[in-house]
Order: C-alpha cells, then structure tokens, then sequence
C-alpha cells in the first residue's frame, strides 16, 4: 500500500526590489498591478517621482508601488506630496507606509491622501484582514507626517501653511522590524499615475527621558545630524525651514529627534513647540476606498 505525504504548497514569493534610491534601500510593485511602475530619485532637487498602476490598497490586499527602507524602532516620517495632473479615479492615492512585508496581503499603516482629498491612517491588523481607517478632518493635505512609538501610530496631516490636524491609532503591532516608504496606487488597473514627494525626512526621535548635551545620542544620520532641542513633538503649523536647496516639510524636524536621514539637515528651533490641533475619531470600516 502506498502511503501519500502531504507537501505544503509554498507561500508565493515576494517581489524582487531593485536598487537603492535616495536613503531608501529599494522600491518595486506589490501585489503585481497589470502595468509596471516606476520610482526616481532627482539628486539636485531632492524630489522622488513614483509612476504607479493598481487595483486599490484596501479590503484584504494591495496593488502600488512602493519606495522602501528596512526600519526598527520608533520614528518620524515627514514629506511634501502631490498627485500630478487631474488624475482617473478620484480615489488614486499616495503618502508614507509601514509595511510588515511585501506581500500583497501584508500587515501595514498609511499615511494616506486621495484624489478627491480624503485623509486617513488606513491599516491592516493582519495578514488577509479587511483594511480599517481613521478618517483625518483635514482635506486635500499636501504636508503628511506619520510617527511611530511603540504600538502607537499618530498620523498628521494639513496643507502648506495651516495647522496640522492628528489622529491616532494607539494599538497596531506590525513588529518591530518593519518596512518604511513612500507609496502611490493609481486605484485603476489601466491607468498609470504619478505623484511627487519633496522634502522628505525620516527622523529618529530620541529616546524617552533623554537630556539634551548630557546624555549621548550617537548619529543615525547617512549624511547629517541635527541638534535635538527641548521638546519631542513637531511644530504645530506645516511651515518651512530655511535650507540650501529645500525647504522642510512641516517646518521643523520633530523636537526631540537625534538625526535625520535626509541628504541635508537643518537645526530644529530651541523655542518649544506649540500643541498642534487633533482630532478624536474612532475607527470604522467604510466602503471601498
């Protein structure tokens, strides 16, 4: 009598990333859309370009473009967006994302900005979940910022120059090795769209009880550090800092923070930041977004 083995059928693999862009480790498609994209990086401007297709990323699984960086630990994820031209679906979207991986059914948090100017931190509790938001009051943002302490995620969000409007998701456990980047989902399998990201700043706060010029904070930069200054938290208005080639994205890297990963970096005020307006909204299931 023969006896059969039963041979589990292999997880699908991962898409393969190409190369580094800018301080990010690699970019490629998730969930395989029908046209392929695109991400580059302008060295002198300091802008990233993302060309991207895809279903949507929602329900229980993505289809975008994703520009990467492997992280742990806490952070602070600043940038400057924009969907160029008009655009197909009004539902295109693009903005930061923590991903546990790069399938296309994996666990994540983003930073998100539509179309039509819907703004919300959407996210995936596990693999195969149904994606769940918490809408932001703020409409047609182009200044997005996403922090990560702990479990806890604060996305804030406004246009140039007005204050930012927070909302929170305190309990997501995406692991602490994570995947960390900018995304853009053209929310239509025949449509390839494109955005812009300026100003883009990965931060590393320091940590809880620090004291500024006593304790040690050694250097996360690749290629600048800032001086941290009394408070952890950003400025409460999406203004700009004074730089060479660029101008900040929300005015000030978040108070506190011990280095930035961008190819400049500015020194952060000593006066403390003011609170920023936030925003109480509980999580919900909407329609397809």
């Amino acid at each position: 009598m023969l006896v059969g083995a039963l041979v589990a059928a292999p997880a699908p693999p991962a898409p393969a990333a190409e190369g580094r862009l800018g301080q990010f480790d690699g970019h490629g498609d998730v969930g395989s859309p029908r046209i392929p994209g695109s991400a580059t990086y302008n060295a002198v401007s300091q802008e990233y370009a993302l060309g991207a297709a895809g279903v949507n990323v929602w329900a229980k699984r993505d289809e975008f473009h994703f520009l990467w960086k492997r992280m742990k630990g806490d952070f602070i994820l600043q940038a400057r967006v924009e969907l160029v031209g008009k655009g197909v679906d009004p539902h295109r979207k693009l903005g930061w994302m923590v991903r546990s991986g790069l399938e296309a059914d994996a666990p994540y948090a983003d930073a998100a900005v539509h179309g039509d100017g819907l703004t919300s931190l959407q996210y995936r509790r596990a693999a195969g979940a149904i994606t769940e938001e918490v809408r932001s009051e703020a409409k047609g943002a182009d200044v997005v910022q996403l922090e990560r302490k702990g479990h806890t995620y604060t996305f804030s969000a406004a246009r140039f120059g007005d204050p930012l409007t927070a909302v929170q998701l305190s309990d997501l456990g995406l692991g602490d090795d994570v995947l960390v980047g900018l995304f853009l989902c053209s929310h239509n399998p025949e449509v390839l769209e494109r955005a812009v990201f300026r100003d883009v700043r990965i931060i590393r706060p320091a940590r809880e009880g620090f004291v500024p010029y006593r304790d040690y904070i050694g250097s996360h930069a690749s290629s600048s550090t800032a001086r941290p200054s009394p408070s952890r938290r950003p400025t409460g208005r999406a203004t700009a800092a004074p730089s060479s080639t660029t101008r900040a994205a929300t005015g000030r890297s978040a108070a506190g923070s011990v280095a930035s990963t961008s190819p400049r970096g500015s020194r952060p005020s000593s006066t403390p930041a003011p609170r920023r307006a936030t925003t109480t909204t509980t999580s919900c299931r909407s329609t397809a977004r």
